[in-house]
């Protein structure tokens, strides 16, 4: 998921934080990373910048899954 900046100066990753995702950016020349988003919510799926980089387009929402358990019944050992 590690991306390259606009610019190519930094390289972009998505960081979960207490549950959220949010875009961090990472600069080559080793200052401080720096969020590039502030979500407090949700998880990004994807996202991309425009050629320009100007703006910034982002697929945002919640995972859930279910679980289900099949177990195969052993009709040797079952009584009736």
């Amino acid at each position: 998921r590690t991306r390259w900046a606009p610019g190519a100066q930094a390289l972009e990753d998505l960081v979960v934080k207490d549950g959220t995702t949010n875009i961090w950016r990472f600069p080559l020349d080793g200052s401080a990373p720096r969020p590039v988003t502030a979500f407090t919510s949700e998880d990004i799926f994807n996202y991309r910048w425009s050629r320009d980089g100007k703006m910034l387009a982002v697929s945002r929402g919640t995972n859930s899954s279910d679980v289900v358990l099949i177990r195969s019944r052993d009709m040797k050992n079952e009584k009736e």
